[in-house]
């Protein structure tokens, strides 16, 4: 295949309705296969790296700053792996003795219950991920066993119904936690850290009795809306708050050529790849003013193709 120097990407600013970025001229980087032969052959011009580094469990870290969680947040904060700590409880032995196996039960457990998952989805997702099916009642003492470890995320799930009352009937509602809160202005919707907000155009309550549901609309389609969604949409926006500030303390000493969901990639001279390297990952575990007490991790590495970063 022909190999393609990698300078920069057209992105679309603020192309998803959580502010996330999105594909621009008919090209969506976004949505590149992990491993697809394309990242081979994005290469960077000569002399030059390509210098990447990935924010670490991004949207798990800020719903549970969000939410308050802060026993999970000081585990975090001490270099714990919130994954073998969920799968300890669940398999009911030491943090040190959880095996790969009971480790991605923990991981698909954490990923998919912060958001409210019920136990079908979620014995699902550990079929589909690890052949294994854990069966209907392990999947419901894991659900259940989450909702009590992590009460704080739980309780701000039903916050979102709040939200989009107070969108809907155009008032103000404060929401969040002790730790972190945002302002509902209305029908403007959730004003973020950014000052921009998360909307929820022609948001309707419809239906009858138990049939009665949220919907909005997005890119003119009728999406369904409920509050736990609230949460996950909020949580991703914030986190799209931080990977924007880093981007652009980043940008001021090496340009930004890609950012592919919670990763940023640089093009950076060879002699400069550790020194960038290093920046980079500083500048992306930097807390915000507004986010104080966070606990932000990264990764990276560098190379001279896509794919090897």
């Amino acid at each position: 295949f022909r190999r393609v120097l990698f300078r920069s990407i057209p992105l679309s600013y603020y192309g998803a309705m959580t502010g996330r970025w999105s594909g621009a001229d008919q090209i969506n980087m976004q949505n590149i296969p992990r491993k697809s032969l394309l990242k081979r052959g994005i290469i960077a011009p000569e002399g030059h790296v390509i210098v990447g580094a990935d924010l670490s469990n991004i949207e798990l870290r800020v719903g549970l700053y969000f939410a308050g969680q802060i026993d999970k947040l000081k585990l975090l904060a001490e270099g714990k792996d919130l994954y073998k700590d969920f799968a300890s409880s669940v398999f009911g032995v030491a943090y040190e003795d959880v095996d790969d196996a009971q480790r991605f039960i923990g991981k698909t457990s954490q990923l998919a219950l912060i958001y409210g998952t019920g136990a079908n989805k979620l014995r699902e997702a550990i079929k589909t991920g690890s052949g294994k099916d854990i069966g209907e009642e392990m999947a419901k003492s894991i659900v259940s066993l989450y909702r009590t470890e992590y009460s704080d995320v739980r309780d701000l799930w039903y916050q979102g119904e709040d939200v989009l009352c107070a969108i809907y009937n155009d008032e103000e509602f404060i929401y969040g936690s002790k730790v972190m809160a945002l302002t509902v202005d209305g029908s403007k919707g959730v004003q973020l850290p950014s000052k921009l907000y998360l909307k929820y155009p022609n948001l309707k309550f419809e239906g009858e009795g138990w049939d009665r549901e949220w919907t909005y609309t997005e890119y003119r389609k009728v999406k369904r809306i409920y509050a736990p969604k609230v949460f996950q949409n909020t949580t991703q926006a914030v986190a799209r708050c931080i990977m924007g500030e880093a981007m652009v303390r980043i940008h001021k000493r090496y340009p930004v050529a890609l950012t592919i969901h919670d990763a940023v990639y640089c093009i950076v001279p060879e002699d400069q790849a550790d020194t960038a390297l290093e920046f980079i990952l500083a500048e992306m575990c930097r807390e915000p003013r507004w986010a104080k007490g966070i606990p932000l991790g990264a990764e990276g590495k560098y190379g001279k193709s896509l794919k090897d970063c």
